[in-house]
């Protein structure tokens, strides 16, 4: 007997359970796997809008900073210009004391030791990874000033990038928590929406395990989406087709058996009508041939013979 299953059905119900039993082996399934590789996504995205935030800050600071110490470089040259014509050492002593008292620069003077907070440390309310991060390198001004008397006064002017870098925190702060929070926000989002539209998959799965085993119109769940509508209707087409195909063969299979018993039937009363009758006539023949040679006695002993064994044959 033929199989009736179409080729095309049986692959994809074989190509169904081949995907149920790998997902199954799987150790992450669909929607976990998407979680995932969105929140790595957005992680990516996070990491980089945050490089942008400290690149911005570490710009801003060093910008600042180094403006500071072209002004600062300009007012002690032209200081030195002015006071060493006059040889006015309480002018030079001025100047440094207004740039020391800057809150971006340092002085250290005539080759005197560098104060212990010049620059001065960073405050404690900013991560040393941010600092790290955002301070700019050591930028020091040397300059040299001749007293009236001859003698030589050198001054060393740094830049102090703490409060630029307080500024800085103070600023990106916001920015940075704001990243993180609708980086978390968004992620949540994401793997609620993913696990609610992906929610049927389960059921999807399930129902194919079923199929498999012979339950070929299985409870399908609501499909959230149109793709999921699209699969679901047609595993439901291919149920009916595969319920329908196997009615077919058992139709055909019931008919092949009606079939087969009314053939033994016509078989039977063939060998019972016409060879049966045949037989009879045939014997019935020899039975008469027997009485028309009972009279020669010639004939009788070996033509009686011959019938006896002509009857016992039929």
């Amino acid at each position: 007997m033929p199989d009736l299953l179409p080729r095309a059905q049986a692959d994809a119900i074989a190509d169904a359970v081949a995907g149920t039993r790998l997902l199954r082996r799987s150790r992450f399934d669909l929607k976990r796997r998407l979680s995932v590789s969105i929140a790595g996504l957005l992680v990516i995205v996070l990491g980089l809008s945050v490089t942008v935030v400290l690149r911005n800050s570490a710009q801003s600071v060093q910008g600042e900073v180094e403006a500071v110490m072209r002004l600062a470089g300009k007012l002690v040259d032209q200081n030195i210009a002015t006071a060493a014509a006059r040889g006015d050492e309480a002018g030079w002593n001025a100047l440094l004391d207004v740039l020391d008292g800057s809150r971006h620069l340092c002085v250290q003077r005539e080759n005197a030791t560098m104060p212990a907070n010049c620059p001065a440390p960073m405050p404690a309310e900013v991560p040393r990874w941010f600092s790290r991060t955002v301070a700019p390198p050591a930028i020091e001004l040397r300059r040299e000033f001749t007293t009236r008397e001859g003698r030589v006064l050198e001054a060393v002017i740094r830049a102090d990038a703490a409060d630029e870098v307080l500024e800085a925190w103070s600023e990106a702060r916001p920015l940075l928590t704001s990243i993180a929070l609708i980086g978390f926000l968004i992620n949540a989002i994401v793997v609620v929406t993913v696990w609610f539209f992906l929610r049927p998959v389960d059921a999807i799965r399930q129902a194919i395990a079923r199929m498999s085993r012979g339950e070929l119109q299985p409870q399908f769940p609501r499909a959230a989406t149109p793709e999921l509508a699209g699969i679901i209707d047609g595993l439901v087409d291919l149920g009916t087709r595969l319920r329908q195909a196997r009615e077919d063969k058992h139709r055909l299979l019931r008919r092949n058996l009606e079939l087969q018993e009314s053939e033994r039937g016509a078989i039977a009363r063939e060998l019972h009508d016409e060879l049966g009758q045949g037989l009879a006539i045939i014997d019935a023949n020899v039975s008469l041939l027997q009485q028309s040679l009972a009279a020669d006695a010639s004939l009788q002993a070996p033509s009686q013979q011959t019938l006896l064994l002509i009857r016992d044959s039929v």
